[in-house]
């Protein structure tokens, strides 16, 4: 009976573990929509946050999994699909970060724009 409760815990945590998964990927697709749809800067920022907390997330609950799995090939597979998650959220995050610094530098070049540029500070060598 004992043996059927520990399956039921590892089921129930799989599942879970699946679910946090989920999340993070609506998450990461979220961050390329707003990115593909040049979100500004604040809303980036938040996508950032979101996307740790849900990594976070699901890697504790994976944690726990692994803590109860016997399977060496469960084991593996559990893993990878840690790293797999891991290496989307490194992408996502340079992603976003790469959005955030093109909407500085473009903001920027923006500002000046059209403004006359003094070349007097340029002559004493600064």
């Amino acid at each position: 009976m004992k043996e059927g409760r520990g399956t039921g815990d590892l089921k129930a945590l799989k599942l879970q573990r699946g679910r946090k998964a989920v999340l993070f990927n609506l998450a990461c697709n979220m961050a390329e929509a707003q990115i593909a749809r040049r979100a500004n800067e604040e809303e980036l920022k938040k996508r950032l946050e979101a996307l740790s907390t849900a990594l976070e997330s699901f890697l504790e609950i994976n944690d726990d999994y692994v803590e109860k799995v016997q399977e060496v090939e469960e084991i593996e597979e559990t893993e990878e699909y840690a790293t797999r998650l891991t290496a989307r959220h490194v992408s996502t995050i340079k992603a976003i970060q790469e959005a955030i610094k093109l909407k500085s530098a473009c903001c920027s070049a923006s500002e000046t724009e059209g403004k006359p540029v003094s070349l007097a500070s340029r002559r004493d060598g600064s």
